[in-house]
């Protein structure tokens, strides 16, 4: 009966929404950017072989530590949606740019590229 109550406690402060992301793709000599419209307030890269930074609450840069990083999970909460998904290396990854704003217009669709450009702060630098 007290795993029940617990169990129920747990589900109270859990997101109401979940997304699935795409397989971000990171090399270790540039960034990966996933933009959201909502200030992230977790994340969680499954393990070391990754880093991450999160930037003006709602742009997360990504990157791998060494070549070959074995691929693993991605969790990440952006304001009341929890997005699931992985993150991998790939020596030239197709794309660096990742956006899940919801933006107005009839052809944008959450995961889709977007037509604005955020640009990220030269100064930034991930850390471990």
């Amino acid at each position: 009966m007290n795993k029940l109550w617990t169990l129920a406690f747990w589900a109270t402060l859990l997101p109401a929404t979940a997304q699935h992301l795409d397989t971000i793709s990171v090399t270790v000599e540039g960034t990966s950017y996933v933009i959201f419209d909502e200030p992230i307030s977790l994340v969680n890269l499954g393990t070391k072989a990754y880093i991450g930074k999160v930037e003006n609450e709602r742009m997360l840069f990504l990157k791998a530590l060494a070549p070959n990083a074995t691929p693993t999970t991605l969790l990440i909460q952006a304001g009341s949606t929890l997005f699931t998904g992985y993150i991998r290396y790939e020596r030239k990854p197709a794309k660096s740019f990742y956006d899940y704003r919801v933006l107005d217009g009839p052809t944008t669709r959450l995961g889709q590229p977007s037509s604005s450009t955020v640009e990220a702060p030269v100064s930034s630098k991930l850390t471990r």
